[in-house]
This record gives structure tokens, C-alpha cells and sequence, in this order.
């Protein structure tokens, strides 16, 4: 990313390269923010130093993604996550979902978690995986930076043993209504830490639209929608997502009743659907791990 040239948190990067003796600086990518968009370059460029510029620029893009869009748009970066079946389910016909990626595969989950900011899932998720949503290392450790979990739970579902509470770290419970029943017991014996958003449509859903600027004005620019199916079809519908990591492990569920990952409205028409830009695909074991950019 380009050095910066102005005072913020910190003085401007261009002073120190320029008092280190640097001669020559490789850029990236420019950086959109306003106070700096070239200026970092020139102000280089007028000490004599060599600028090289547009060198490995979308790998470059990639890494910087969410300042990216944050610069530009004020809006968070979300991206969906999920590992289905060959056949393009995420749960058998009973539900059960452990475990359909290989161990390699949860482990490079894992690091996707890890650099994230917030971990979005629907109550459907804790209902029936219960999971943690923390980030732990390859012996089983908690990391020492865990994102904020958040759960969309409109009809206040999620039950007061669920293990989001007793791992650490902060929990937002995001409903459209006021809470009609005492989460007392969880506040001060699970998690003092969690937190009851109200965020409602008119329709009495969700706004997720809301929640996106919510997150973002407390400092959550990269998210992480981790599912299920009705959550994802929910954010691919109002065009929210910007990237997708699917997992794709070698094995059939099949059953017209088994979950897909996502729902929603979905596209009229095979013209209509999504394609993904800048797709790439890497093998994981036996799994492939599909990326893509919406848009």
C-alpha cells in the first residue's frame, strides 16, 4: 500500500523513508484514502527516491481488501463461508453437518476466522451445530484475538447453554424486536460481555442492511457469514456479499429435504445468477477450496 503522507495515529510513513536513506519503494496498490490517493508517491518522488508501482497489485488488492472497500464506500467487506457436499448440500436430511469438510479444510477455516472481525451466523446455526465461532491454533489453543460473534436471532431462540456464551470474547444477539424474555441468568453468569441488539425491519426481519452499518461504525470492516442457508440467501439477495470461500468436499448426501447452503429467492434464470470474478480453486486434502468476488 502506498505510504502514507499525513498525521494521524502515527506521523506520516513518507518522513521516515525519506530520513531512513531509502532509494527506491515498491507500491502496490495506491491508497483511495483522500489524504493520501498519490500524494504519498510524490512527495517521495520529490526526495529523490525511485518509485516502482503496480507490481503483484491484485495479490496486493486482495490483502487489503477490506481497507479497500472501507475507503471507498464506508461499508464493511463480507464474505460467505461455508463447506458442502459435491452435491451442493451442507447438512443430511436429519441435519446432521459434522463433519463435511476434512480436517485440513477447518484448519484454513480457521485462519479465515482468525482474520476476520466479526463472525455472523443465524440462530438456525447454534440451534443445531452449537458451535464456539472462536479461532484456535492447529494443537486446539484459543487465539489470543477472537472476532465478535454475532447471532440474527429474530423469535430470541438461542438457548442459555449455548457455547457462543462460554467461550470468550464479545457476543451481539441481533433481533428485530424487543426481547420478551429475561436473559438475566446469561448476562452475569455466561457472558458479561454479551450484548442485545435490536435491528428491525418493517417487515419484522432483521434489517441486515442496518446491522452491516452498525458494525461498521464500531470498527467491524471484515465479516464473515458463516451460514446457514437462510442467512446467506438473505445477504446474497440484498447484494451484500463481496467474496465467497466454499469448501467442497468428495462425497454425496443427496434427499430433496437436505440443506443447501444458500437459500433466498435465489436467480429467475441461469442469466440471472452470480458469477463469480477472479475465481481460483485450491486443493486441500481431498477438498477444493473454490474462491471467488461478487461483482
Amino acid at each position: 500500500l502506498e505510504p502514507c503522507c499525513h498525521y494521524g495515529n502515527t506521523p506520516p510513513c513518507t518522513e521516515d523513508i525519506i530520513k531512513s536513506g531509502i532509494s527506491h519503494v515498491h507500491v502496490a496498490i495506491m491508497d483511495p484514502n483522500p489524504l493520501v490517493n498519490g500524494s504519498g508517491i510524490r512527495e517521495l518522488e520529490q526526495a529523490g527516491i525511485q518509485i516502482f508501482t503496480q507490481e503483484c497489485s491484485q495479490e496486493a488488492s486482495e490483502i487489503a481488501e477490506g481497507y479497500l472497500k472501507l475507503v471507498r464506500t464506508g461499508k464493511p467487506f463480507v464474505t460467505a463461508k461455508f463447506a458442502m457436499s459435491m452435491d451442493g448440500k451442507i447438512a443430511s436430511t436429519s441435519g446432521d453437518s459434522k463433519w463435511i469438510s476434512s480436517e485440513d479444510s477447518r484448519i484454513v477455516s480457521m485462519s479465515l476466522r482468525g482474520q476476520t472481525d466479526a463472525i455472523i451466523v443465524g440462530v438456525g446455526t447454534i440451534l443445531q451445530d452449537n458451535p464456539n465461532l472462536t479461532v484456535r491454533n492447529i494443537s486446539g489453543e484459543l487465539h489470543h484475538r477472537q472476532p465478535i460473534r454475532v447471532v440474527i436471532d429474530t423469535s430470541h431462540r438461542t438457548p442459555d447453554d449455548a457455547l457462543i456464551y462460554k467461550a470468550p470474547g464479545p457476543v451481539i444477539i441481533v433481533t428485530s424486536t424487543t426481547v420478551n424474555r429475561d436473559l438475566g441468568s446469561i448476562t452475569t453468569k455466561t457472558n458479561p460481555n454479551l450484548e442485545i441488539l435490536v435491528c428491525g425491519s418493517e417487515e419484522g426481519s432483521v434489517d441486515l442492511i442496518s446491522l452491516l452499518e452498525i458494525l461498521c461504525k464500531r470498527g467491524m470492516t471484515n465479516l464473515l457469514v458463516e451460514g446457514g442457508g437462510t442467512l446467506l440467501g438473505s445477504f446474497f439477495d440484498l447484494g451484500l456479499i463481496d467474496k465467497v470461500v466454499a469448501f467442497i468436499s468428495p462425497l454425496l448426501i443427496g434427499g430433496n429435504q437436505s440443506i443447501s447452503p444458500i437459500e433466498g429467492k435465489g436467480s429467475h434464470t441461469i442469466a440471472d445468477a452470480i458469477r463469480l470474478k477472479h475465481s481460483r480453486s485450491l486443493l486441500i486434502g481431498n477438498d477444493v477450496m473454490m474462491t471467488g468476488y461478487v461483482g
